[in-house]
């Protein structure tokens, strides 16, 4: 079961969190070549953010990426990978109406015998 977590500033009202995590989780499905149903995404604002002595009020179109994690067993080749946080990037921008490239992005593949789901340790 993918993972995905995502981290940002908090939103314009304009952006539908809902169906941009939807698009997000299908992106990463279509990537990973396994059913949306089997990724799970996770979103949590950064509310209490401070830079440069502002703090945003809400995510900048260029600056302050979000946070973009895909944590999935292995498995995967490098080009399926690289489609997979290039695909997933570039839906999350647009979903968040972000400049494109905008997503700092990272894969992260567990090891065997690291994680625990479905009752018991994958191997």
């Amino acid at each position: 079961m993918p993972v995905v977590q995502i981290e940002a500033l908090p939103q314009p009202d304009k952006v539908n969190l809902p169906l941009a995590l939807r698009e997000v989780r299908d992106a990463v499905a279509s990537g990973l070549g396994c059913r949306s149903d089997q990724v799970w995404v996770t979103w949590r604002t950064l509310d209490a953010y401070l830079c440069h002595d502002e703090e945003p009020e809400a995510q900048p179109r260029t600056t302050h990426d979000p946070i973009l994690r895909i944590i999935a067993s292995k498995g995967r080749d490098a080009q399926q990978i690289t489609g997979t946080l290039t695909g997933a990037s570039i839906v999350l921008a647009g979903a968040l109406g972000l400049e494109p490239g905008t997503v700092f992005a990272v894969y992260e593949e567990v090891k065997p015998g690291r994680v625990y789901t479905g009752g018991g340790v994958l191997e």
